[in-house]
């Protein structure tokens, strides 16, 4: 099944489509940028997502799902970077598996489409493709928005809209804005080719990732996160770099 066909069966009606459409706008966006500008990298992003909230308040890593999406990076120096992303992620929550509250017996899963911006900060000097700098751990901070929609899945395999049913007489977003941090490694493989790997957590501003308020901890927002590998393509500048690239 497709990334897209994956977020319209889990929508309901919510019409992602907004989703597609403004996936397709960033890309025309960056593609177009790139092509005429200095220290622009056009990247991919592949891994893992896990929540934590109401079903796991404090195991990270539990019950991860696929994560992907494509990322945009503008290098202000060696040691700032600008970075766009578009990410699609899955998570899910299980009071049977989690045993946090196995008597609650209560379970979700949901898609998350995320557009966020973030700013990286390079510990040592870094440059795509300059052998004189291989590579650099790295701090990241941002900010940005996400769609989700939970559903709960039956003992049959059924899954039920959660949103439509208001169990907690609460008729909530499904649209939330998320803060981030994170921290990754940088290594360059080609002239052209960079690569890394990050792990980063979203604080959101919602505690309906799983449909659990009252019956959970009120006083407290759900997490997400995101962690995996990112490989990025360097455009061609069209003056010198900083540090002479070796062919």
């Amino acid at each position: 099944m497709s990334i897209r066909q994956n977020i319209y069966s889990f929508a309901g009606p919510m019409r992602p489509g907004l989703f597609t459409l403004a996936s397709a706008v960033l890309l025309v966006f960056v593609t177009t940028v790139a092509a005429h500008a200095q220290k622009n990298e056009f990247g991919v992003f592949f891994g893992g997502s896990y929540y934590m909230g109401d079903l796991n308040p404090s195991r990270p890593f539990a019950l991860p799902r696929v994560a992907m999406g494509g990322l945009y990076r503008y290098n202000l120096n060696s040691h700032i970077s600008l970075r766009g992303n578009v990410f699609y992620a899955e998570i899910e929550g299980n009071d049977a598996i989690t045993q946090y509250q196995p008597d609650r017996d209560l379970n979700f899963e949901s898609f998350l489409a995320e557009f966020s911006t973030q700013i990286e900060v390079n510990y040592l000097p870094y440059q795509t493709g300059n052998p004189a700098t291989p590579l650099t751990p790295f701090l990241y901070f941002g900010a940005g928005g996400f769609l989700f929609y939970p559903r709960e899945i039956q003992a049959d395999g059924r899954r039920i809209d959660l949103p439509e049913l208001q169990r907690e007489g609460v008729d909530y977003s499904t649209a939330s804005w998320q803060l981030m941090f994170g921290i990754g490694l940088k290594f360059n493989i080609t002239r052209r080719l960079s690569s890394g790997i990050e792990w980063g957590m979203r604080r959101t501003g919602t505690d309906y990732l799983d449909d659990i308020h009252l019956r959970g901890n009120p006083k407290n927002n759900d997490w997400y996160s995101l962690a995996g590998f990112v490989l990025t393509f360097r455009f061609a500048d069209e003056s010198p770099a900083v540090c002479p690239y070796i062919d």
